[in-house]
């Protein structure tokens, strides 16, 4: 359920999958109607989930003179450069983005990034 929102965004080690909602929204149809599609997503090591309201794909992004839609392949190319960072610092550097208006936001902007934290060995 995405409540009318984006596809989550599962990116992958080399790849990446867009899940979208399975059923309407809570309350559009009769309970014994709703059925939805449940999906098991294990993360291995730099792979992430991200899930974000329309307000961060409807955003603008300044190039130059001109403004582009950031839509979910723009979203889909930030996150594949951004493998290497905790889910705080993608979240942040987006963040950054939208204060020095480098990014454009009109509508409510949300972003939720999970990501798998790498077992780090106590001895080495």
């Amino acid at each position: 359920v995405n409540c009318g929102h984006n596809p989550l965004l599962y990116l992958k080690e080399k790849n990446y999958e867009l899940f979208d909602a399975s059923s309407p929204p809570l309350g559009v149809i009769e309970k014994d109607a709703f059925d939805p599609q449940l999906n098991k997503i294990i993360l291995n090591d730099d792979e992430a989930i991200y899930i974000v309201t329309d307000g961060i794909s409807e955003a603008k992004l300044t190039l130059e003179k001109d403004e582009k839609e950031l839509g979910m392949q723009g979203l889909i190319g930030i996150a594949q450069r951004q493998k290497n960072l905790s889910a705080i610092n993608v979240v942040e550097q987006i963040m950054n983005l939208i204060q020095k208006q480098k990014m454009k936001v009109d509508d409510d902007a949300t972003i939720l990034v999970i990501k798998k934290v790498k077992n780090v060995d106590e001895k080495s």
